[in-house]
């Protein structure tokens, strides 16, 4: 018998964990413990109200305190990013092998895939958990429209891409 291969790690933002909480908490917590293995660092939990620490664990994600040297490094790394931010890239870029990261912040996209990061936008979740037999795509559908719900973007093409996305797996 053959061993299951490990999940990833993917190294989530706060903008990802606030969108999932609001409106697909179900499906953070069965991609955290199906499909990825989330990390968050403390710094992001606080920042985030729905989310307490102690109930990182209860939702299958991994809180992570992170060590001495990467807060040094992050004070050091580019401006233009809030500390946390800056604090995420750091940790994610010194996992071994780098880890992959998760977020819908266009900037902060670009600022990981400078750092040759592999990036993954919010609703990719929702597409893994379909294409690893985790979840409908109705499922996916339902969820990817009410976490877009609260978005201050336009929300029809990035529907339509999610909706090309379900259709090609």
């Amino acid at each position: 018998m053959r061993a299951a291969a490990p999940r990833p790690i993917v190294v989530a933002d706060a903008c990802v964990l606030i969108d999932f909480l609001g409106a697909a908490e179900e499906l953070l917590v069965l991609g955290a413990r199906r499909v990825w293995e989330v990390h968050v660092l403390t710094p992001i939990v606080a920042e985030i109200r729905s989310l307490e620490e102690g109930r990182c664990d209860e939702l299958g994600l991994v809180a992570v305190e992170p060590e001495f040297d990467l807060l040094l490094e992050a004070q050091t790394r580019r401006r233009s990013l809030s500390f946390q931010d800056r604090l995420w890239l750091v940790y994610a870029k010194n996992l071994t092998p780098n880890g992959v990261v998760w977020t819908n912040d266009k900037k902060m996209r670009q600022e990981a895939e400078a750092d040759g990061l592999q990036v993954y936008w919010g609703l990719d979740l929702l597409l893994e958990l379909v294409r690893q037999g985790h979840a409908e795509q109705e499922e996916a559908l339902d969820a990817a429209s009410a976490i877009l719900a609260n978005s201050r973007f336009q929300v029809e093409p990035i529907m339509a891409q999610f909706r090309a996305a379900l259709a090609a797996l």
